[in-house]
């Protein structure tokens, strides 16, 4: 299995986890249904979940630029 490198794998799924968390973060509280013209209310994320997602994106992020920069560079 030549040139299949497991670390960028991973490291590019780590920044897709990173990214959702801040999306999560950033989610808005309320949306309307073009088609159905209904509101949907989405739960309020709290301040300390905010925080906890806040910092597991980081980490994430951080880890998986760390992992695809180490696949990139020779040993």
């Amino acid at each position: 299995m030549r040139g299949i490198n497991f670390l960028a794998g991973l490291g590019t799924i780590l920044i897709f986890v990173g990214v959702f968390c801040f999306k999560a973060i950033l989610q808005k509280n309320t949306a309307k249904d073009k088609e159905n013209r209904e509101i949907i209310n989405h739960v309020p994320v709290k301040k300390y979940r905010k925080l906890f997602l806040l910092f597991i994106g980081i980490l994430c992020s951080a880890v998986g630029i760390l992992l695809i920069v180490k696949s990139i560079t020779p040993l």
